[in-house]
C-alpha cells in the first residue's frame, strides 16, 4: 500500500479489509478510534473461553464414569500436556523429554488415567474443530499455554469450585438466588502481576550478580505471579539459579500451578537452572513458608466480619495488637511476608 493509505485488518476475519486515505485519518482521528473502538468481535471471541469449554467436556465425561470432579482438573491438564507435547516433541536437542514425559513426572504420583486414550483423541479432535470454526484460527498448544495459561485455570478452577455440573442425562439441579462470587480469593491478571512482578525485581540492585534468587508466593492460586517472575526474570538477563515457591489451599489451583510453572520452563531457564517448590499447605496455620528473597502475591481480601471464629483467632494471632482495628485476612498473609523474606546481613562497625 502506498504511503497515504490506511488498511484496517480484524484478527478473525482476516481475509477482509478496509482502506482509508490518511488524510480522512489524520483530519478525523476522534472518529476512526471511535469506529475502531466500536468494532467488536461477536459470538465466542476467545481461546480462553474455547478451552474452558474443553474442560467442560473432561469433565462432562469424568463425572459421568461416577470419579469425583478433582479428577477433571488432572485430567484436562494431561490432554492439555499432550497438546503441547504434539507440537513440540522435544525442547532441546540434547534429547530432553517431550512436556507430556515432563508432566507425567510432576503430578502427583500413583493417579491412574481416568479417560482412555482414545476419548481423549476425541475431545482433542473436537476441540480443534471448535476452534477453527467459531475462531476461524489454527489452534496452537504452545502459544495458548504461553500467553493464557493462567487466565484459562483461573477461570477453570472457579467452573470446577463454583457451579454445578449437570449429570448424565442433562439433569441440573433447580436455580438458586445464592449470589456466585469468588470468595475471598480475587484472581489477579497477568498484565498487572507482570507490573507488580517488575517492580518488585528493580528493586533488587545486584540481581544480574546474584548466584541464587528465591521468589515466593504463599498464596499463588494458578501460578500467573510465579510465571510472571520467570519472564520478567528472562528481560532482566538473569543467570543464577532460580527457585519458585508457592502455597495455597486448593489441591486444583495447586496442580493447575506447577503446570503452568512447568510449562513456562519450556522457553526459558537462566544459566543455573529453575527449582519449582509447589505445594498445597496453609501458610497462616503453619510453618510450611520457607525464607525468600522475594515475595509477590494477591492475597485473600475478607473482612473481620466475614470470618469464622477459628480464623479470628489465627487472624489475631498472627496481628497481635493490630487485630483490633478491624483486620482484614490480607494482613495476616502480608505480616507473614514479612516474617518470612530473606533479611540482608549488615556488618556491624567496630
Amino acid at each position: 500500500m502506498g504511503s497515504d493509505t490506511v488498511l484496517v485488518t480484524r484478527w478473525d476475519k482476516p481475509e477482509t479489509a478496509e482502506k482509508f486515505t490518511l488524510r480522512s485519518v489524520s483530519e478525523k482521528l476522534d472518529a476512526f478510534y471511535s469506529y475502531l473502538s466500536q468494532q467488536r468481535v461477536s459470538g465466542r471471541p476467545d481461546v480462553v473461553a474455547t478451552l474452558l469449554d474443553l474442560f467442560r467436556a473432561v469433565r462432562g465425561e469424568i463425572e459421568a464414569q461416577e470419579e469425583s470432579a478433582g479428577v477433571a482438573i488432572a485430567e484436562f491438564l494431561d490432554i492439555l500436556a499432550e497438546l503441547v507435547a504434539s507440537e513440540r516433541p522435544s525442547t532441546l536437542s540434547g534429547g530432553r523429554p517431550a512436556f507430556d514425559e515432563i508432566w507425567a513426572r510432576v503430578r502427583p504420583p500413583g493417579r491412574e488415567a481416568v479417560l482412555t486414550s482414545s476419548s481423549k483423541d476425541r475431545l482433542q479432535a473436537g476441540f480443534k474443530r471448535q476452534v477453527t470454526s467459531l475462531l476461524n484460527l489454527s489452534f496452537s498448544a504452545v502459544l495458548a499455554v504461553r500467553h493464557a495459561a493462567t487466565p484459562i485455570f483461573q477461570e477453570a478452577h472457579f467452573a470446577f469450585s463454583g457451579s454445578v455440573q449437570a449429570d448424565l442425562f442433562g439433569y441440573q439441579p433447580p436455580s438458586s438466588t445464592k449470589r456466585i462470587t469468588r470468595g475471598a480469593h480475587h484472581f489477579t491478571p497477568p498484565p498487572l502481576a507482570r507490573s507488580v512482578v517488575e517492580q518488585a525485581l528493580l528493586a533488587i540492585t545486584d540481581l544480574e550478580n546474584r548466584r541464587e534468587l528465591v521468589v515466593c508466593d504463599p498464596a499463588c492460586g494458578s501460578g500467573v505471579f510465579l510465571t510472571e517472575t520467570a519472564r520478567t526474570l528472562r528481560r532482566m538477563n538473569f543467570r543464577g539459579k532460580l527457585t519458585l515457591v508457592g502455597r495455597d489451599l486448593s489441591p486444583a489451583a495447586v496442580l493447575m500451578a506447577q503446570f503452568a510453572v512447568e510449562a513456562s520452563k519450556i522457553d526459558w531457564q537462566p544459566k543455573e537452572g529453575t527449582e519449582i517448590d509447589i505445594q498445597v499447605a496453609d501458610t497462616l496455620r503453619s510453618d510450611a513458608l520457607p525464607m525468600a528473597d522475594v515475595i509477590v502475591m494477591n492475597p485473600p481480601f475478607l473482612a473481620w466480619p466475614m470470618m469464622d471464629k477459628e480464623l479470628r483467632e489465627v487472624v489475631s494471632t498472627i496481628l497481635g495488637r493490630a487485630a483490633r482495628h478491624r483486620a482484614d485476612l490480607s494482613m495476616a498473609f502480608v505480616t507473614r511476608a514479612f516474617v518470612k523474606r530473606k533479611k540482608k546481613r549488615i556488618k556491624k562497625r567496630k
